[in-house]
């Protein structure tokens, strides 16, 4: 539908509403390669943390370990 109105013939306006299909999904990464990425990027830190605090809590034990280990790792994460 076009509409003028009392205005200059050189100024003109159409309007036409954009309705995207109901099967239309929003762009975005695939979930198993989100997942992957996520899953890659905790195990790189996991790891290097867990490197820089082995001097000082490699003889406690495994539960331990992992506590002080997670910290880091969750405050970096978030």
């Amino acid at each position: 539908m076009t509409v003028r109105r009392n205005v200059r013939a050189t100024l003109m306006s159409v309007a036409c509403p954009i309705i995207a299909p109901a099967t239309a999904k929003p762009a975005g990464p695939v979930r198993w390669k989100q997942f992957l990425m996520t899953a890659l990027v905790i195990w790189c830190l996991q790891t290097a943390v867990s490197t820089a605090l082995r001097p000082l809590v490699g003889d406690w034990p495994a539960m331990l370990r992992s506590g002080v280990t997670i910290i880091p790792v969750v405050a970096l994460m978030t």
